[in-house]
């Protein structure tokens, strides 16, 4: 008896309802692109079919689409064609380029395509550059306050600004709308009280209706932080955590930064101190507020690459940033935004070895929706198999990651899956989006920045996908890391009175030197 291959089968079915498989939920970007090689049919009907080449692209440039605005699959793929070239073109001698001057006082703020600055202790001043392919204008404007403001935090995806104000030893933050100064529609409450005293540090930052507060302070010389999640519109608590440190052992924990992962979970840096040892045993412990009061105590702890002897953290930070799932009302004419979940966590371990006073740092990058998978992975393990909830390096960090060496945290800028910094005096450009780099897509970041089809060397990016080792001094074993990326020199020189600023449509250079800022938008 005669038999069919399943994929003859497959053929003989009507184009129609070849289409509605290829472009059914199911299957995925990397679906698609298996599919093209099967033949040349489906590789000409997933050439020629928009809907099919805007899901890839949209998975190789690391966006959503935004599935409320109503455009043609051509049109919607038309548009992130373009605003991939713009983004090409960005540090061409021909780009949309403007400047803000330095004013008042220190602090600034660069996030929601939104730039803020103070003028005095009083007074903020606040510029949306333009964007072209958005369709958006440049606009400023400013807000005076009967407060004296120490420093401030936005969200201008909600219209929202976070003030903070202290008077006679207390700190409150103050909701206010981000365009007139007045209270903030949505809150109950214009002002949150921040549990610290007067002279401890605090970071701010805020997800949809949270708002977290973490404090850190010494008490006898041992770290100790608090942190403070509050539901900033209906102005109640939702989970307040002490760290309280071991006095009798000598023994600190400190809870060094954070970001959000989604609406519930919340990763923190996190490293034990002893007065002998200094800062040891990194990590990075996620919390789900799911959970409730029992959100720390089951939380899940995912090491970091254990230190060689004599040596210790001196910083361990953490950085994401990235667009939020609504944009405010009139900042979007594009059909796509960078998504939340491809998004790159930036972990910086610095370290430093006591005996020789050397040090190194030692960059680390997670996608976010890898640490989200391992969260799932181990957390619903731990709950049915007793399991241990922290998980050592090995176990995560070699097939998830990529560490690179030396990149100078003072000199860069994150945003999405991309990281600016400085090289070599040259502006260079990171995208850590594993799936984009692992396609063979021309994209932003293979393309040649320059004004002409001769490219500068300089000017053309790498692509990373094999495995790479760290052998160094300051760790106790060698570190390999696989996750592909891509890196691009843009030919823009640099120096050390600039400071850098990224967002999704924007970068911002600033030149202490001349007092102004240099904007690059698309």
């Amino acid at each position: 008896m005669l038999t069919t291959s399943p994929i003859k089968s497959i053929l003989h079915l009507p184009l129609r309802v070849l289409l509605l498989i290829l472009d059914s939920d199911v299957l995925s970007y990397q679906d698609i692109l298996a599919c093209k090689q099967v033949c040349k049919l489906l590789r000409r009907i997933i050439d020629g079919t928009p809907s099919l080449q805007y899901k890839i692209l949209l998975a190789a440039t690391g966006m959503d689409d935004m599935k409320t605005y109503s455009l043609s699959a051509a049109k919607k793929l038309a548009k992130l064609r373009q605003y991939e070239a713009a983004w090409a073109d960005l540090f061409s001698p021909r780009p949309y380029k403007s400047s803000i001057p330095i004013l008042g006082e220190p602090g600034w703020e660069f996030f929601g395509g939104v730039f803020a600055q103070f003028l005095d202790e009083h007074t903020i001043q606040f510029i949306r550059p333009r964007f072209h392919i958005r369709g958006v204008k440049e606009d400023m404007w400013a807000l005076s306050l009967s407060l004296s403001l120490s420093s401030f935090y936005m969200d201008p995806y909600q219209d929202l600004l976070m003030v903070v104000v202290c008077d006679e030893g207390l700190h409150c933050l103050h909701l206010l709308d981000i365009h007139t100064g007045s209270k903030h529609a949505l809150a109950k409450m214009q002002r949150l009280l921040i549990p610290a005293d007067e002279d401890a540090d605090f970071e701010i930052n805020s997800f949809g209706n949270k708002v977290v507060m973490l404090i850190r302070w010494e008490e006898e010389e041992l770290p100790r932080s608090r942190l403070a999640i509050w539901d900033w519109q209906l102005g109640i608590p939702i989970l307040i955590y002490d760290n309280s440190p071991d006095l009798d052992g000598k023994i600190g924990t400190d809870y060094v930064t954070f970001t959000f992962l989604d609406s519930d979970r919340i990763v923190f840096s996190v490293c034990d101190y002893t007065p002998r040892r200094g800062f040891q045993n990194g990590r990075l412990v996620v919390i789900d507020l799911a959970l409730g009061s029992h959100a720390f105590s089951d939380a899940l702890t995912f090491q970091l690459p254990e230190l060689a002897d004599d040596c210790r953290i001196s910083e361990l930070t953490l950085f994401r940033k990235c667009s939020l799932a609504t944009p405010a009302a009139g900042t979007c004419r594009v059909p796509f935004r960078g998504s939340q979940e491809k998004a790159a966590i930036f972990i910086h371990y610095s370290i430093s070895n006591v005996s020789t006073g050397e040090a190194e740092v030692i960059t680390i990058v997670l996608p976010t929706c890898k640490l989200l998978f391992l969260c799932d992975e181990y957390g619903s393990a731990s709950a049915s198999q007793d399991v241990p909830r922290a998980v050592l390096w090995d176990l995560w960090g070699p097939k998830n990651t990529r560490a690179l060496v030396n990149l100078d945290a003072e000199y860069q800028a994150v945003f999405g899956t991309r990281l600016l910094c400085v090289q070599d005096d040259y502006v260079t450009l990171y995208d850590f989006n594993h799936l984009g780099a692992l396609s063979d897509l021309t994209l932003s970041l293979t393309r040649c920045m320059g004004e002409d089809d001769d490219c500068d060397p300089l000017k053309l990016a790498t692509q990373f996908k094999s495995p790479s080792t760290i052998k160094s001094k300051m760790l106790a074993q060698e570190l390999t890391t696989t996750l592909p990326y891509r890196v691009l020199s843009t030919g823009m020189m640099y120096d050390e009175s600039h400071t850098l600023m990224f967002s999704e449509d924007t970068v911002i250079i600033m030149n202490d030197t001349n007092k102004e800022n240099v904007v690059y938008s698309i």
